[in-house]
């Protein structure tokens, strides 16, 4: 099987002024029961706007409080999930969804075609914009929303499962109201969350969890002490505390490979041609990520492109044109490791340049770990659906020999884009043994695809 098509498969492998927890959740069932732990590396002010996005938009979001059209399994299988059916027209360009009957905001208002059509418009115009980029018309209909696209995409329902595309009412994702199992309880913006299971929602309550408790805790260590101390049953690791954590008593480790990649994104082409030579790609694998992972070509599909090799010569030569001795903002997102981090220092250091931490100016450089998604396509629209590329990835949609087709971009991607992906990560995280997985545990997102208040239960 070629690397494209091995991508299209699944990859499994307290503040103060805290409002007071209430002592039982309001509509939680004799089934769920217990609160669930969560250390994450950051929590937004709010939801949809700034930060919303990566872990806490996964876990919190589509994970708990809101829900998605459509849904992976942790096996892969494409389910629904507000929607219970969709079909397509002859040539896969106008698509329509039924809406689940009977289906209640937390606020207790009807979900409503309407509420679907808002949330997709404003997915589009934000988050969502690459994935919908060739969505030309979304209409409601009763029970049901048809989907105009400009090219025909028949991967289309994948893509509505993403957590960009949660449903909220009138399409305001912050006002934190969803039909997600979990609503809003109390939050300490940028800090704390704690969410109940909502007595209006329409999921079996199955043996879950009845309160959610998501602190922020962005120092890595630290989560890896709060594990060890009892005070949290769940966080995502740093490569380098896996091996700590393997040791810890009452603690166990989860090693997942689906489609993370070490992400850094450039001002211009130039900028990026400098990095990709200079950043050693086995070093970023070995040392940034403590072998966890895999070497990348600056695409974010595996495409059988083949990697550019460590040359500081080169990378030294393509500075030296415009860039020699020059400052470069570095903004590095929440969750990327430290020693991630000093992989690039040591890249541009190589190259003869310095790098400075980014102001609310503007940055040079964006480093982050994106999830990645579950097929080529996916990913790419994800990334680059809204951008220079989005015909490309028309053309490759409509293409006889998709696979040759995805070779093509990804190496146009690796030539011409504005991005160096030098490696893959693998997902680590650790938990209590207080707790356990429903099932097999999902490689699309951390912490079981975003889905761990929805899939594990107390042991």
């Amino acid at each position: 099987m070629s690397g494209i098509s091995r991508r299209l498969l699944m990859r499994g492998g307290a503040a103060a002024g805290l409002l007071a927890m209430a002592a039982g959740a309001q509509g939680a069932t004799a089934q769920a029961t217990g609160t669930l732990r969560l250390g994450l590396p950051a929590l937004p002010e709010g939801f949809g706007g700034a930060g919303w996005t990566g872990l806490p938009a996964e876990v919190l979001g589509a994970g708990c409080v809101f829900d998605t059209l459509t849904a992976i399994t942790a096996r892969g299988e494409l389910v629904g999930e507000l929607a219970t059916g969709w079909r397509s027209d002859a040539d896969g360009r106008r698509w329509v969804l039924t809406l689940r009957e009977s289906v209640a905001f937390h606020d207790g208002t009807r979900l409503a075609a309407e509420d679907v059509v808002a949330s997709l418009v404003a997915a589009r115009d934000g988050a969502g914009a690459g994935l919908l980029a060739d969505v030309t018309a979304v209409e409601a209909r009763r029970g049901e929303v048809v989907l105009t696209l400009a090219a025909a995409n028949p991967e289309l329902p994948f893509l509505l499962s993403d957590p960009a595309l949660v449903i909220a009412p009138g399409g305001d994702v912050a006002s934190g109201i969803g039909t997600g199992p979990y609503a809003v309880h109390a939050a300490d913006p940028g800090r704390r969350m704690l969410l109940e299971r909502s007595d209006r929602a329409w999921h079996p309550a199955g043996d879950g969890f009845a309160r959610v408790d998501a602190l922020a805790i962005p120092d890595p260590a630290e989560r890896v002490a709060a594990l060890r101390a009892g005070r949290i049953d769940a966080a995502p690791l740093d490569p380098a505390q896996a091996g700590e954590a393997r040791q810890m008593r009452g603690v166990r480790v989860v090693q997942a490979t689906g489609n993370r990649y070490v992400l850094l994104e450039c001002r211009d082409p130039a900028l990026a041609r400098v990095f990709a030579h200079a950043i050693d790609r086995p070093a970023m694998v070995r040392d940034g990520l403590a072998g966890l992972g895999r070497v990348a070509a600056d695409c974010p599909v595996e495409a059988g492109v083949e990697a550019v090799c460590h040359d500081g010569f080169r990378a030294r030569a393509l500075a030296a044109k415009s860039l020699a001795g020059a400052d470069l903002a570095l903004a590095v997102a929440p969750g990327v490791p430290e020693a991630v981090t000093r992989q690039v220092s040591l890249a541009a250091r190589d190259a003869g340049l310095r790098l400075i931490p980014a102001t609310e100016g503007g940055a040079d450089l964006v480093l982050s770990l994106p999830s990645g998604r579950m097929t080529a396509d996916w990913t790419l629209a994800a990334d680059h659906g809204a951008g220079p590329f989005g015909d490309a990835l028309r053309a490759m949609r409509m293409a006889n020999d998709r696979p040759a087709a995805y070779v093509a971009l990804a190496a146009r991607l690796a030539e011409e884009g504005t991005v160096v992906i030098p490696a893959f990560a693998d997902w680590i995280f650790a938990h209590s043994v207080r707790i356990a997985p429903g099932g097999p545990v999902g490689a699309r997102f951390d912490l079981d695809d975003g889905r761990i208040a929805r899939r594990w239960r107390p042991a």
